[in-house]
């Protein structure tokens, strides 16, 4: 069914009439053992090649007490054959189009018997002692769930070791840290009380979760003897963007301020091969200057989280422009170029600049580096004044006058003009109607 409104959590019960549709395996737990009962559930879809490889790796585990479901998605290849061979290893499974791998993951978990629940994709596999480790970890720490260390193989045709991250609770508000679902292991109160995993996120659900189970105050211990195994999928940038943009969302819809949010998330899609070091100077003056309460427009396009790709050639044109503009020099701060950037996107093509003051190298590369050129004052909707004495009282008339000069000229300042406001160093007026 799947639960797709914004901000709903299913529930276990949005679920349970799977448990009438499913057939039972030949696999059985162990009633009352002294082992807590241990569910993991596979999600499949079109899954005939690796889920073997998933299989075997839960046959291969030592811990003696696991139910084993699969929920399959409605497989048009070999997959239920495969499933079919192994029924000695399944103890339930289901097939029947759904809504996707968490919609599956749902399935599992309302299908789920066990004291804790694990999720493990068809293309990955566990570690020969992986669940006796998690499960030693859990009864060790007091803790509610797990996580450990990973090997991503084949990524870029090689098998890549990643840390767990201890400290992972310091910045999952802002960022999924290293948190691999293919080695957690939970237990079920967890998911009474926050919920399951949403349906409304295609790719960073286990992201949202995760952040859940971290705002309930429901810490998870790191076990670094604990390992799982992923192989790399050969995710498309697209794919890598769509997770960004839903990670940004995520992060917003839980708190985590958009002054913070939109350099962080911004410029990895942006960027999702890798950030460079200058863009990534230029995000963190961003993050500094949104905390000061300006709301640059270069920011705007990624705060929606839906660039088409000229909006983000723009939004890349923007920073750049910026980052010159900072290097050209120093008379201008950063919240007044990042408020001539906002002026010049309202009149693009009818401003001017007047004078050569001391800040005027800084604004000749920001106007540049944004592909834009000047027109003369007569014609102008906005003038930028970069000498205090370039511009006068008969010059004014009808136009917003941006003082960039270190020493305003208040002359202009007078009768038949009206302050609109100020952003770092300059002082905004404006005399008359401004032309339409």
């Amino acid at each position: 069914m799947g639960v797709k409104e914004r901000g709903a959590c299913p529930k276990f019960a949005d679920y349970m009439d799977t448990r009438q549709r499913a057939v039972r395996g030949n696999r059985h737990s162990i009633p009352d053992a002294a082992a807590p009962l241990v569910t993991i559930v596979t999600a499949t879809f079109n899954s005939e090649r690796t889920l073997q490889r998933t299989i075997d790796s839960i046959n291969l585990q030592k811990y003696p007490n696991i139910e084993y479901i699969i929920v399959d998605g409605g497989s048009t290849d070999g997959t239920l054959d495969v499933i079919a061979r192994n029924l000695n290893a399944v103890s339930a499974w289901i097939s029947e189009r759904d809504g996707g791998i968490y919609e599956a993951f749902n399935k599992g978990a309302a299908l789920a018997n066990g004291d804790y629940i694990a999720f493990l994709n068809s293309d990955d596999a566990y570690s020969d002692d992986q669940v006796e480790t998690a499960v030693h970890a859990l009864e060790r720490s007091g803790s509610l769930w797990v996580f450990g260390n990973m090997t991503m193989h084949g990524f870029r045709g090689q098998d890549i070791y990643l840390p767990g991250d201890a400290d992972y609770s310091s910045k999952i508000r802002l960022t999924m840290p290293a948190l691999f679902q293919v080695t957690v292991l939970a237990h079920r109160s967890i998911f009474a009380h926050v919920g399951l995993f949403r349906t409304d996120y295609r790719i960073a659900s286990d992201y949202d979760w995760f952040l859940r189970v971290a705002l309930a105050g429901i810490p998870g211990v790191y076990a670094p003897t604990l390992h799982g195994h992923m192989w790399a999928g050969g995710a498309s940038t697209n794919r890598q963007r769509l997770a960004l943009r839903e990670g940004f969302l995520i992060s917003l819809r839980n708190g985590c301020p958009a002054t913070a949010a939109v350099p962080h998330w911004g410029l990895r899609y942006l960027f999702p091969d890798g950030v460079p070091s200058r863009a990534q100077a230029m995000a963190d003056r961003f993050a500094r200057i949104l905390r000061l309460g300006i709301q640059p427009l270069v920011a705007k396009p990624i705060a929606s989280a839906k660039l088409p790709p000229r909006v983000a050639w723009e939004a890349k044109q923007r920073m750049a422009a910026f980052l010159d503009a900072q290097e050209a020099g120093d008379a201008l701060s950063d919240q007044t170029l990042i408020g001539v950037m906002e002026m010049l996107a309202g009149a693009p093509d009818k401003f001017a600049v007047v004078g050569d003051g001391p800040g005027f190298n800084q604004v000749e590369a920001l106007v540049s580096g944004l592909g834009l050129a000047p027109c003369p004052v007569e014609e102008a909707w906005v003038a930028f004044v970069l000498d205090r004495d370039a511009l006068h009282r008969d010059q004014i008339g009808g136009r917003i006058i941006v003082q960039l000069a270190p020493e305003p000229n208040h002359d202009l300042v007078a009768p038949g003009t009206v302050p609109i406001g100020q952003f770092g160093s300059a002082l905004v007026v404006r005399s008359g109607a401004v032309r339409a």
